[in-house]
């Protein structure tokens, strides 16, 4: 049950303008060190208030951006998990690009996506290295080498 939005279903997660937030303590702990003005109270902030003070916020902290992507990306939304990930990965934040890299493939455009999953794993980010390993073990993006992949799983 732990880290299972409470009202977030695929469903309804279209149809809301706001979609509430898994309540676990690391994810209570971890946005309101990123958004102490929130004020958490025992309350769930909605997306909309995360993102409210976008210029204000993610773009003095980057790494805010692609933690304000992931919960789109993880909620099923890609379109708005995008310009958050674009904006982390063009400030060098690996975990941006990885993000980005996973709503490329999504998308099908495969070679954009291993070009981002390669830069985060330039950056050394494990997960951009494993995303690396699985492009080439499964030739998305990339010449299928199972030798090229195996190096790349080892880094990560």
């Amino acid at each position: 049950m732990s880290g299972t939005p409470l009202h977030a279903t695929r469903g309804n997660l279209m149809k809301k303008t706001s979609v509430c937030l898994p309540i676990t303590a690391v994810s209570i702990l971890t946005l309101s060190l990123l958004f102490p003005s929130l004020g958490f109270c025992g309350k769930t902030p909605s997306l909309n208030a995360l993102i409210k003070d976008y210029n204000g916020i993610f773009l003095s902290k980057p790494e805010a951006c692609a933690t304000a992507g992931d919960i789109y990306y993880e909620n099923w939304n890609n379109h708005a998990a995008k310009p958050l990930y674009q904006k982390a990965c063009e400030k060098n934040v690996s975990a941006g690009c990885v993000g980005l890299g996973l709503v490329y493939r999504d998308a099908s455009k495969y070679e954009k996506a291993f070009e981002l999953f390669k830069k985060a794993c330039d950056m050394g980010d494990s997960s951009g290295c494993m995303q690396v390993g699985i492009c080439y073990n499964l030739g998305i993006g990339a010449l299928t080498d199972v030798k090229k992949a195996f190096d790349f799983f080892k880094l990560s």
